[in-house]
């Protein structure tokens, strides 16, 4: 099977904006430093030590250290932005962007809405302006309106990836969509060439489990080595796709009965050597399933759904 590999980068982004600001508050420490201003330093001294820890909870840490590595960070930024606020006096509007998009970068929009708004009196106050310039106000709502857009472009684009990658975000299958849509060409370019066609229903049957036991971590690793193993033992022309989240289909062109019954044997075989630690070998009910003659493509899709719902509820 051609299935690209897809990397990381996403998952990897939130930590390199922690080491980047480690790393920045680290270089204006040092500057104040150079500069001679020692009354400066405790302050960015420490927002360093937080945003160091913020880093190790957000690499190390479970998922709810996470939101206590975000909250020092903010809150560290925010301390950092209201002294340098109340120093730089005429030149402090500066420092308003700072805090407004660091928000809604590290916020949901209705959260950063919310503290950007309730922060807003105190960014003027420190400003020392007895009366707010308009320009200064239309700054602001102008930096919270460019910050609503930019969760919005990364649903749109999220939304539209999803779309146009046919593989599923979790292992290098075809996602369900894109699956049934195969599964139909298929049927109709059988049905016209009078060319056979199999179809291999798979349950995963330690998905589950894995899933209750050990969290999340273990079933993406399961469906991962699944998927791998699966792409090893088949044909370039054969399509393996997840129709459900323990249920995989595996389309066999010009692929008879009896070919569909030797790569189920193969399949089950490299299943048997792919181990992992807390649940052992891999396990997988498999059931091989044909297209009745003159079957609609829709009506095949519905009988391979029963299926693999059948195989389901047979653990059970």
């Amino acid at each position: 099977m051609d299935n690209p590999t897809r990397g990381s980068t996403t998952t990897h982004l939130p930590l390199s904006c922690y080491v980047g600001g480690s790393l920045i508050v680290t270089v204006y420490t040092v500057w104040q430093y150079l500069m001679g201003h020692y009354g400066n330093l405790p302050l960015p001294a420490t927002l360093v030590f937080f945003l160091v820890v913020a880093t190790l909870l957000r690499s190390l840490g479970p998922p709810p250290f996470h939101r206590i590595a975000t909250m020092l960070a903010l809150a560290g930024a925010y301390l950092l932005t209201a002294v340098t606020i109340y120093r730089m006096g005429e030149w402090s509007t500066l420092w308003l962007g700072f805090s407004v998009i660091l928000t809604f970068l590290a916020l949901p929009l209705a959260a950063a809405w919310t503290v950007n708004l309730l922060l807003a009196p105190l960014w003027l106050v420190l400003m020392g302006d007895s009366s707010i310039p308009p320009v200064t106000l239309l700054t602001y709502l102008s930096l919270l309106l460019f910050g609503t857009l930019v969760p919005w472009e990364q649903n749109r684009l999220r939304a539209r990836l999803y779309t146009s990658n046919q593989y599923d975000p979790s292992c290098d299958a075809l996602h369900s969509g894109r699956i049934r849509e195969r599964l139909a060409a298929e049927v109709a370019r059988t049905q016209m060439l009078e060319r056979p066609l199999s179809v291999l229903v798979i349950h995963l049957t330690q998905y589950d489990m894995a899933h209750e036991q050990f969290g999340s971590r273990l079933s993406h690793v399961l469906i991962q080595r699944f998927c791998h193993t699966a792409q090893h033992t088949c044909r370039g022309q054969d399509s393996l796709g997840r129709a459900d989240d323990s249920v995989f289909w595996l389309l066999l062109p010009n692929t008879g009965e009896n070919g569909a019954l030797m790569v189920k044997n193969r399949l089950i075989s490299a299943l048997d050597t792919t181990v992992l630690p807390e649940t052992g070998p891999i396990r997988a009910d498999i059931l091989v399933s044909r297209p009745r003659p003159e079957e609609d493509p829709t009506e095949y899709c519905h009988r391979l759904d029963t299926q693999g719902i059948a195989l389901k509820e047979h653990m059970h």
